[in-house]
Formats: structure tokens, sequence, C-alpha cells
């Protein structure tokens, strides 16, 4: 977090896993959300529900990804 609110220039991209040691759920997404609202977020998830991908594309998340996936899934979406 704060890589986004001590940098000068806000990412393009950010890609965020659902899972995170001191976060597993959606909150994280829409502080994210808010800082950087002309960026993508891609939400990275190895236990991804329909509910789930649903709940962070109306907050805001520009893809979901499920786990495993391929890196070239991943370049498409940041190029």
């Amino acid at each position: 977090m704060r890589a986004l609110t001590d940098g000068a220039e806000l990412p393009d991209v950010v890609l965020l896993d659902f899972r995170l040691p001191d976060s597993n759920d959606l909150n994280l997404l829409s502080r994210i959300i808010s800082l950087v609202p002309s960026g993508r977020v891609i939400l990275m998830t190895a236990y991804g529900t329909p509910e789930l991908a649903h709940a962070a594309l109306e907050r805001g998340a520009f893809r979901v990804l499920h786990k495993p996936f391929e890196m070239q899934d991943i370049t498409a979406l940041v190029c």
C-alpha cells in the first residue's frame, strides 16, 4: 500500500493476489481502486468462485484471473 501512497507516479496496472497474509477479502481491492482510479486492478486467485469474481468486478476490478494461469494471460492484460 505504501507504494501507492508514497510514490510520485501511480501505476497503470496493479496485480493483486486475493489471499495475502493480512487480507483475504475485497476491502484491499476497493482501497486500491480508490487510490488508483485510472489504473487497472487485476485480481488473481486460486480460491475464486463466480460470486467472488462478480463481487470483484462490481467493485471495479478490471479482470479476475483464476490460478493457475499462463503468463501470456497476464501479458495480454497489462500490455
